[in-house]
């Protein structure tokens, strides 16, 4: 390229750091710079004549860098000449010498057009028809390119398309991709289809902009008709707070849209509106007041007329609570009273006079509205705001449905600020109707109050209330009058007011629900309690759960169920002193407090973070057995189990007789559980039908509990076994499910030192019920079992493996799997094309890519994965095909062909990320991989266009990993001229049958 330079050019380029020279050869210094001039020798070709398809070269040639030169020259020559463009592309598109993937950067640049000539309208017009350059067309010329959406409704296009049904996607989806740009046409074109199909309609709306700011005014206004007439589509999300600050009278549009056309069910399920948006929204309203205040205020009178009790259902919508589902009403509420103060300061008087229609409306909501209202009035209103606050007290005084709890709160601010400046007659007014005023229901408290003390005193009954029933709302409202101005009567009667009520509780508020954690009240306090003061708090009997809710804390509670969990709180750190005192305990102290000692006594060691002294030592074994003694008998749930917990906990102790006994008793005699009943539901199986249902419950009722002991004694002793055979026989023949299943736990180390004894009770078990026999601890009992009973087992795997429960047939899958690869059993359930469920293929595929690390089974394990690579299509055993991409599993050199065919077969994007993992593990060069990268490419070019744009499907999103692992191999492999070029054609056939967006692979090809 420099042959024609002269040297002063030459100099020049040495001199200022684009050229480099070694002596021997020059070159640029960066790639960028030889691409420059390099695409200024093509144009100059292209200007004297020259084909580009001679400028290009062979295929073999056409590189991605050459792909990105041939991108530079096509961008400058549509800047420059557009019909010299549209030729060369057009050259490029005909040749059979031009990859696939390099035409289509002709497609690529003219959608960077920002005006279209004759010549171009003519090469889409015969190009848009073409079945082949059709969708490439759509996808990098079309799609989100207004101008050429502009052709295309120019020319009647995308009419046509949305008059048939066949074309009508591609038609929203195009008007879509240019809604903001093109607002008004997209709103034209839809307007004549909408309002005939519910389901037609939803694909409409969904074709409007998504910020609804950026909507024309025509298509706002054909997305309220079509919202009106189709009111289910308001579930679209809004951005409230967005649309508020660049479309505020759209906002405020939609807003009373939603309020009045929707109905309140629908609108429950919003969530879209929050604090944040409504203040915004309230700013709206004062910039608009006489619109929202007309409009508005009007619609929530007449919806909430005659609405006096805080229980009517139609004032749910409107009312401030703890918890709101919605706050589309709260919204519409906050924005009539900001339109009302905002009129206040333009015209008070005028706003006052309008107000003066709805007085008489009895509504909750518009006293609420009034009550803001009269608060936010001059001074020079004091006398309108206090008259109309006295009128009819018993209304106006209380503000049920505000923001605050305190019902009477607003009228005590209206009465503090006015009263200060209100005249004096009306100041008189306001103390004498404070001073003598009564409750509505004011007698029948009374009444219920002295009933209820009269009965109490006839039935010597000590308890008496004192509610209230006249006072408080004086004790409330009076402290807000003028100090200045109140007379001694009243002021005499706020003191009297004041010792009444000191402390006591308000009725007039909202009654939230408090939550959070349940604490004691004794808390951190209780290590440094003295034994002394545990055992009155022990003894104590007569606790009736007081509960305290403290502000930014806990609940906390008084009750011997949290009493208890400090004491093992203290004795997890000092288990003897506990256990210690524990013997003071009376013996009918509640169940809760013996469960607490009994936890303590089985904890054998202590976390080495907790025990940093090393000093920690479990209770005592002698201490231990006279505690165990004193409580022998309890039968309460939780104080048997903690017993049960306890022996299993330290088994390998000498316990005696009398303790083993009672284990015995338990597993054999206590009450827990009940036939057919279970101490665990789960809301996913209620019925309790799986094996883990059966499982969990086996450890969590009392005599599954103690059978658990009864196994772990036995494990430590076998000279145990006789005090317990009788108990175990027990325990499998007792007629609850969750305790047989607990047997297999003893009958497992039985089967060391009374094997006889133990196969029959097994057996048995697996006859009762198949999901005994699928108990997680007795699958390494088949093949203990095989030898001798390798009949009676293979029956019961059949059975198990054709079970009615789903978990159970994984499990017998599970064996028919392992008998293969172990026994050579069960080749002709594996291998006969015998139709298999899902629990079943999954059961014995897992085994197999679990066992195929193991080089005595792996070519077992490898032919029943492939058998089940060709047979299964449907299922997705993905996750357990990509866990054998290890190094640990498989072998690059002896298993390529197996790698091959499990990649290509089951090529996701879980497999192939994990596919990347395996290359990256092995640390080999990724040539040795070439066969398998083209062949899962391959498999998902020939089989798989759909699914890779479904975004439901696992291929979805796959191209971009397919992509990137080619052009890993490509980089890797340059001086392969073979692998080179099969890496060109593989991108060629990607970009042909559009796998994956264009953009992600010409991403993938510009990167390199």
């Amino acid at each position: 390229m420099v042959n024609h330079c002269s040297k002063v050019a030459i100099e020049q380029l040495l001199s200022n750091g684009l050229l480099f020279s070694d002596g021997k050869r020059i070159g640029f210094v960066h790639q960028s710079f030889y691409d420059y001039f390099l695409v200024e020798k093509m144009i100059q070709q292209i200007f004297e004549g020259n084909s580009i398809i001679s400028i290009l070269g062979s295929p073999s040639k056409q590189t991605p860098s050459k792909r990105y030169q041939l991108q530079m020259l096509l961008e400058n020559l549509l800047d420059f000449d557009i019909d010299d463009f549209v030729d060369v592309g057009i050259e490029l598109i005909h040749s059979v010498n031009i990859r696939f993937y390099m035409k289509y950067v002709f497609l690529e640049v003219l959608g960077q057009a920002e005006s279209i000539n004759s010549k171009v309208e003519v090469f889409l017009q015969e190009y848009i028809n073409s079945e082949y350059w059709r969708n490439h067309l759509l996808d990098a010329v079309f799609i989100n390119h207004p101008i050429f959406i502009k052709f295309l409704i120019r020319e009647g296009y995308i009419n046509t398309w949305l008059d048939c049904e066949q074309d009508r996607e591609l038609a929203l989806l195009l008007l879509r991709s240019v809604n903001s740009d093109l607002p008004y046409e997209v709103a034209s074109l839809l307007y004549p289809l909408a309002f005939k199909n519910p389901e037609l309609d939803n694909k409409i709306y969904n074709v409007l902009c998504w910020n609804i700011a950026d909507d024309s005014d025509e298509m706002f206004d054909f997305r309220l008709e079509i919202l009106k007439f189709r009111p289910q589509l308001w579930n679209a999300y809004i951005s409230w707070e967005r649309l508020a600050k660049d479309a505020p009278s759209r906002a405020l549009c939609l807003i009373d849209l939603i309020v009045k056309n929707v109905n309140n069910q629908a609108i429950e399920n919003r969530q879209d509106l929050d604090d944040k948006a409504i203040k915004i929204l309230a700013e709206i309203a004062k910039d608009r007041p006489y619109q929202v205040w007309k409009d508005f205020m009007l619609y929530i009178a007449e919806t909430t007329k005659n609405t006096t009790s805080i229980y009517d259902k139609k004032i749910d919508f409107w009312i401030s609570k703890q918890y709101m589902g919605q706050l589309y009403g709260r919204a519409y509420v906050e924005m009539v009273k900001a339109s009302g103060k905002e009129l206040i300061k333009i015209d008070a008087k005028n706003l006052l006079k309008s107000c003066e229609k709805y007085y008489d409306y009895s509504s909750l909501i518009i006293n609420e509205i009034l009550l803001c209202l009269m608060e936010s009035l001059p001074v020079d209103c004091s006398d309108y705001a206090i008259s109309w606050l006295i009128d009819n007290p018993h209304t106006r005084f209380f503000n049920y449905t505000g923001d605050s709890d305190e019902y009477l709160y607003t009228a005590k601010k209206v009465i503090e600020k006015h009263s200060k400046t209100c005249s004096d007659e009306v100041f008189e007014s306001l103390e004498h109707s404070l001073y003598y005023y009564h409750e509505e229901d004011e007698l029948g408290i009374a009444k219920r109050r002295f009933e209820f003390n009269r009965e109490n005193r006839i039935e010597q009954n000590k308890l008496i209330v004192h509610w209230p029933y006249w006072g408080e709302v004086q004790n409330y409202l009076i402290p807000a009058l003028d100090q200045d101005r109140i007379s001694r009567k009243t002021s005499e009667l706020e003191r009297i007011l004041n010792r009444k009520f000191n402390g006591q509780h308000f009725r007039h508020k909202r009654n939230n629900v408090t939550g959070g954690v349940v604490g004691s009240t004794i808390g951190s306090k209780a290590e440094k309690i003295s034994d002394k003061q545990w055992l009155k708090i022990i003894e104590k009997k007569d606790y009736q759960k007081e509960k305290w809710a403290l502000k930014d804390g806990p609940i906390l509670e008084s009750s011997p169920w949290q009493f208890s969990r400090d004491i093992i709180r203290v004795g997890e750190k000092d288990p003897n002193r506990i256990a210690n005192l524990a013997l003071k305990f009376p013996k009918d102290i509640d169940n809760h407090y013996i469960s607490a000692v009994l936890d303590i006594i089985g904890k054998k060691e202590l976390d080495k973070d907790m025990n940093k002294n090393g000093d920690w030592k479990p209770v005592n074994l002698h201490l231990a057995q006279r505690l165990y003694k004193k409580w022998v008998n309890n039968e309460d749930i939780n104080v048997a189990a903690s017993f049960c917990r306890g022996i299993r906990e330290r088994a390998g102790e000498l316990w005696d007789k009398e303790i083993l006994n009672e284990i015995s008793n338990i597993a054999m005699n206590h009450p827990n559980p009940e036939q057919g009943e279970f101490n665990v539901v789960s809301s996913e199986d209620k019925e309790g039908n799986t094996i883990n249902s059966l499982f969990t419950n086996s450890m969590n009722c009392v005599r599954g509990c103690a059978t658990e002991a009864i196994a772990s004694l036995l494990w430590e002793d076998k000279d145990r076994y006789d005090y317990f055979k009788d108990a175990v026989d027990s325990i499998v023949n007792d007629k609850n499910l969750a305790v047989n299943m607990s047997a297999i736990e003893c009958i497992i180390p039985i089967m060391n030192f009374d094997k006889e004894q133990a196969v029959k009770w097994f057996f048995q078990l697996a006859n009762k019920d198949l999901r005994i026999a699928a108990h997680p601890y007795a699958y390494n009992l088949f093949y203990h079992l095989y030898n001798d009973y390798s009949r009676t087992i293979k029956e019961l795997v059949l059975e198990m493996y054709n079970s009615e429960f789903e978990d159970v047939a994984k499990v017998g899958a599970n064996h028919i799997a392992n008998m293969y690869v172990l026994y050579g059993s069960f080749g002709d359930i594996l291998f006969k094309n015998i139709i298999k469920s899902k629990e079943q293929k999954e059961g014995i595929v897992k085994v197999a890519c679990d066992l195929i690390g193991y080089q005595e089974h792996h070519e077992k394990c490898k032919k029943i994965i492939v058998h089940f690579l060709d047979e299964e299509k449907d299922d997705d055993l993905t996750f357990s095909y990509s866990q054998l991409l290890y190094k640990e599993k498989l072998n690059i050199n002896e298993d390529e062909e197996f790698i091959l065919k499990l990649v290509t077969s089951k090529s996701t994007r879980r497999m192939v990320r994990r596919f990347v993992y395996f290359i990256n593990e092995n640390d080999v060069p990724i040539i040795i991989f070439k066969e398998v990268i083209f062949g899962m490419c391959q498999n998902i070019i020939q089989n798989s266009q759909k699914e890779v744009k479904d975004v439901g499907s696992e291929l979805y999103g796959i191209a971009p990993e397919l992509s990137k692992l080619i052009a890993f191999l490509y980089d890797r492999t340059q001086d392969d001229f073979e692998v080179n070029q099969r890496c060109l054609d593989m991108w060629d056939e990607m970009f042909e049958n559009r796998i994956g967006t264009m953009r992600e692979l010409t991403s993938t090809i510009m990167d390199m």
